[in-house]
């Protein structure tokens, strides 16, 4: 709920609440894709009253058993197989506060698990069984696993699965986080020690671990082998390069999660010569990027030694989980310089094609604190890795004879420039001359600051392209916002117009805030390690977040804030803007911050959200006068009163 305006979060929450016990309590309805992202909305409402919603599933459910009717179609059943593993993953979502909330939780789980055991064994049809596995590979208590196990004849179709199919429940089993200890029953804590993973026991106990690396050796060597010639029409070579690549990041996938949930460091299935046989001559990271091959999201050739096609990731998290699986130790050189390729194209397409909060909220969120729970793999190097190879493909031309080691985009720049919006001024950049949406500028320019090394000063080759991105937003902003002024109540507002707000979200306000702030800091003498980087360096780009900041200005009003401001928006001016806050308007604009925080904490905010913004505020107050000090420490006190009425939640 944190990218909610505070103005909507409770009236949102009581919405759903009570929809979401209206449509449970329907006896023969069953939940459709809507409903499940409702309740998947509704887990991570802090307000919510999770409990409750959990006793309602209970109770639909009782009533459903002792009625004792068995259902020939999954259809009947409140989570249609097609849909079970969804929700009972939004469950999984609801906070842990307490005990209570725990067991209620599971015992919910549970009467899900025992609604699809109502469902015939009979007549199941390979769609049904791929469907009964996902939700399988889903639930966090092994009991209920093996209760499925037992009911239907789900071993017995682990080797009559075709090579899509097995492929697809080898990197589910590979994705599986939860761990229980067996025989488990009620809710019981126990040391991490002591609790097994449940991907180890699927590939020991259910699919062998033998017999799971021996069918993938054999599909990477059956893709591989059919994508090596060429026949038939476009649609299917795509395809079967598309099988390949998938094959062989799955293969990688297995090799991981055999080293680190099984305890197995056995070599990897295929050694660098029999890779060199199936892939061409055996690659190497220099030669393994996209921009050398000339093309944009994945070339169609199949010969090489590396892969060139996307794989056709989802959304940045999916990405970077596969980028762990790629750079674990368990995978040699030879296999990892041949993924190097799809992974990079992927996350192109991504900023290219995919959601701008998502980039935000991945970002901002989810990469540090996928950094601090993979500590054995460099994943903001791994990452920076891919993402110079993005923009040299976007806006450079590369030498084959490149290194590619990050931070040097030892390339020549074209001629030409960036094209804007067709109502903005083309751009003097140097850089590559094709269309980049606001969305995509934004996205870049967000994993540009956000992978920068903290406290070193900027690339000086990285700037062009930065200047040009910056162009694009600041042209997208100019002609929406130079419009007639607000009049609200007789006063003439500086605000920004209400047209703006259906091309651009106030979110993505904090995201050219997080952008500028973090700029100003790496091309700030005062600030970076390093003092090769002097004031004056970058008189354009200078200039480029001045007129950001201006328009800031107007964009991050507290007005506006009040207005239209959300949690996120918040988090992110008082844990990652410092220096543009500062520039925004200082000691003031930033009390003012802190008493939104204050007035709206309910409304959105998470415990480790006001966390950060309260262990801030203590780091910026180091320094600072006494009086201002205290009033300091009297915000963070105020902020550990709020973290109590919130639920705690543990993100796996």
């Amino acid at each position: 709920m944190s990218l909610q305006p505070f103005r909507l979060v409770q009236p949102l929450t009581r919405i759903l609440h009570n929809t979401l016990l209206q449509r449970i309590g329907e006896v023969e309805h069953s939940f459709s894709s809507n409903d499940l992202d409702a309740l998947y909305t509704y887990a991570y409402m802090d307000q919510a009253a999770h409990a409750e919603m959990c006793e309602a599933f209970i109770r639909h459910f009782a009533a459903v058993h002792q009625r004792g009717d068995v259902v020939l179609s999954s259809d009947n059943l409140l989570f249609p197989l097609r849909w079970a593993r969804r929700g009972i993953n939004a469950i999984q979502h609801f906070p842990n506060t307490n005990d209570a909330l725990e067991k209620a939780k599971r015992e919910t789980e549970k009467a899900v698990v025992r609604d699809v055991l109502r469902l015939s064994t009979d007549d199941l049809s390979s769609k049904d069984v791929t469907q009964l596995w996902s939700f399988t590979l889903q639930l966090s208590h092994w009991d209920f696993v093996e209760e499925l196990l037992r009911h239907f004849p789900l071993k017995q179709t682990v080797d009559m699965q075709d090579d899509d199919e097995y492929r697809e429940l080898v990197l589910w089993v590979c994705q599986c986080t939860h761990s229980s200890a067996s025989g488990e029953g009620g809710v019981s804590v126990l040391p991490s020690a002591e609790r097994v993973p449940h991907a180890r026991r699927f590939l020991t106990d259910v699919f062998g671990i033998e017999a799971a690396v021996a069918k993938c050796r054999k599909t990477v060597a059956e893709a591989a082998a059919s994508s090596s010639t060429a026949h038939g029409d476009i649609a299917t070579e795509v395809r079967r390069l598309d099988d390949r690549e998938m094959s062989t990041f799955v293969c990688a996938a297995l090799a991981t999660t055999l080293r680190k949930r099984c305890g197995v460091t056995a070599d990897f299935p295929f050694s660098e010569a029999e890779w060199g046989q199936l892939f061409g001559v055996s690659p190497s990271l220099s030669s393994a990027s996209p921009s050398a091959q000339g093309g944009g999201e994945g070339s169609l050739s199949s010969s090489g030694a590396s892969l060139r096609f996307a794989t056709g990731g989802h959304s940045l998290p999916a990405w970077c989980r596969r980028l762990l699986y790629v750079y674990d130790v368990a995978v040699p050189l030879y296999v990892r310089a041949s993924l190097e390729p799809p992974l990079t194209s992927d996350l192109q397409r991504l900023y290219q094609r995919g959601d701008v909060h998502m980039a935000g909220f991945f970002f901002l969120i989810i990469l540090p604190y996928m950094c601090h729970a993979n500590p054995e793999v460099d994943l903001r190097e791994r990452m920076r890795h891919h993402h110079n190879r993005v923009m040299e493909h976007m806006f450079w031309t590369v030498s084959p004879a490149t290194t590619g080691r990050r931070g040097k985009w030892t390339a020549k720049a074209l001629t030409g420039g960036v094209k804007a919006h067709a109502d903005a001024p083309t751009s003097s950049s140097s850089a590559a001359s094709f269309f980049v949406s606001v969305d995509t500028a934004v996205s870049v320019l967000l994993a540009e600051v956000s992978l920068m090394d903290e406290g070193e000063p900027l690339v000086p080759a990285h700037v062009p392209a930065i200047e040009a991105m910056l162009r694009i937003v600041l042209n997208f902003l100019h002609p929406r916002m130079h419009v007639a002024p607000r009049h609200v109540d007789g006063e003439t507002r500086a605000q920004p117009p209400l047209s703006l707000w259906g091309e651009w979200s106030p979110m993505q306000s904090s995201y050219l805030a997080v952008v500028l702030s973090r700029l100003m800091k790496a091309t700030s003498p005062s600030r970076s390690s390093s003092s090769s980087s002097a004031a004056g360096s970058y008189p354009v780009l200078d200039g480029l977040v001045a007129q950001g900041l201006e328009m800031l200005r107007r964009l991050l009003d507290v007005r506006v804030l009040q207005e239209r401001g959300t949690a996120f928006m918040l988090t992110a001016l008082l844990t990652s803007c410092e220096d543009a806050v500062d520039a925004l308007g200082g000691a003031v604009y930033e009390e003012q911050l802190r008493a939104i925080v204050l007035e709206h904490a309910m409304h959105g905010f998470s415990r480790n959200g006001l966390m950060a913004i309260a262990q801030a505020a203590l780091r910026k107050s180091n320094g600072e006068s006494e009086d201002k000090k205290e009033r300091t420490l009297e915000f963070v006190r105020q902020l550990d009163t709020a973290q109590l009425r919130l639920p705690q939640r543990h993100w796996t």
